[in-house]
């Protein structure tokens, strides 16, 4: 079980923000890493993570531009060009983590009325380069028994096609998982990908266990890894307002909450329309949610999801309640830099009254460190109350 853990019991030093960038394999010259103003991560559940680069692009010694513009330096271009590839590091002096390995996928420059000229370099994990086909798919299919996360994870490792039509990533013939977390992992009753790109599906599955999905290169074969990070310590932070949290923004929404959902679809081969319900009371939310739900009353009825039986369409209409019961209570919020707190993460709010304190599953966030310092801005929704409250 994760440990939670006081921010200021960690152990973790503060001190001294840092960071590291390499591109295509070697450290960034000293002059690029000078010129570096701004450094910002994001990652999020459902989206590829990405990272931009703020660079100062004007050379006082010279009075020329630094990297693009007349009279730059070639080399220091070379530095910066969309297309390379790119890893990423930041924490603190001694410390620092690996956030992405990525490649650069656009530059932009600006020349301002007055005062220096300034290059942002934007990126994306290198896992972005497997987006290439959307598909349709649920797990179990046909006469499938139910299936963990890691073995559908191991399922895209299949060709594109085999069997017909099943998802796959043009180039990966492997998923490799985690044995011992897999042991750990429940059989799912019904996972599915609706009009979606793989590799985003696999990220977003991944994140909801708290994993990560690495590209790798085994014996010149590209293989992608499915499991905990071997990166990031596994820890769920308490974070207390008045001590370690800097800022917190917190939103009780009951208007997401409905009485009952309907999902309605059509099934291609036998041309019938197919209708699937399900009512709060049969779904696992709390009984706080469940209340506000009978009160409003409301009824919704979707039909934007890809369902082809009763029992999908059923299955949907759960999930549906489940998600709007899981926005009851969402947060943001701002803390020192911590490069282990990433979405997918669980993290604890304290000191912020019994309705808000509990555990929280992390969203988003973004890593910054600037002339500031270092801040981990994070968004995240409510898991569960604290012992105690209600």
């Amino acid at each position: 079980m994760t440990a939670v853990i006081p921010l200021n019991r960690t152990g973790q030093a503060f001190y001294v923000p840092a960071f590291e960038l390499k591109v295509n394999g070697r450290p960034a010259g000293r002059e690029t890493v000078r010129d570096l103003t701004e450094v910002v991560y994001e990652d999020s559940l459902d989206a590829i993570d990405s990272f931009t680069l703020s660079f100062n692009n004007w050379d006082t010694d010279h009075l020329r531009p630094t990297f693009v513009g007349e009279g730059a330096d070639e080399a220091r271009w070379a530095d910066v060009q969309p297309g390379n590839g790119v890893e990423l590091w930041m924490g603190y002096s001694g410390d620092l983590r690996l956030m992405t390995t990525g490649y650069f996928t656009a530059l932009e420059v600006e020349f301002p009325e007055s005062g220096a000229t300034l290059a942002t370099v934007r990126g994306l994990n290198i896992l972005d380069r497997f987006r290439d086909t959307q598909y349709t798919w649920s797990w179990p299919s046909g006469n499938e028994a139910p299936k963990k996360d890691s073995e559908i994870a191991e399922d895209f490792g299949q060709p594109p096609g085999s069997p017909a039509g099943h998802p796959g990533l043009a180039g990966i013939t492997r998923v490799v998982t985690n044995a011992a977390a897999k042991g750990r992992e429940q059989p799912q009753d019904h996972v599915f990908m609706n009009n979606a790109y793989p590799i985003v599906f696999l990220m977003s599955l991944a994140r909801r266990n708290g994993y990560e999905v690495v590209y790798q290169l085994v014996d010149d074969q590209p293989q992608l890894y499915f499991g905990p990070s071997d990166q990031l310590r596994d820890v769920t932070y308490l974070l207390e307002w008045g001590k370690t949290l800097t800022r917190l923004k917190a939103t009780i929404s009951t208007s997401r909450q409905v009485k009952k959902m309907t999902v309605l679809g059509w099934n291609r081969t036998t041309k019938q329309a197919v209708s699937g319900s399900k009512t709060i009371d049969e779904v696992d939310v709390p009984d706080t949610v469940r209340a506000l739900a009978r009160a409003t009353g409301r009824e919704e009825v979707v039909t934007d999801h890809v369902v082809s039986t009763e029992a999908q369409a059923q299955q949907k209409a759960a999930d549906l309640l489940t998600h709007n019961a899981s926005r009851l209570i969402e947060v943001e919020g701002t803390v020192v830099g911590l490069p282990d707190l990433r979405a997918g993460r669980n993290v604890q709010l304290g000191r912020v009254g019994p309705h808000l304190s509990g555990t929280y599953l992390v969203t988003w966030t973004k890593h910054t460190i600037n002339d500031s310092g270092y801040r981990t801005q994070f968004k995240a929704r409510m898991e569960g109350r604290q012992a105690g409250t209600t």
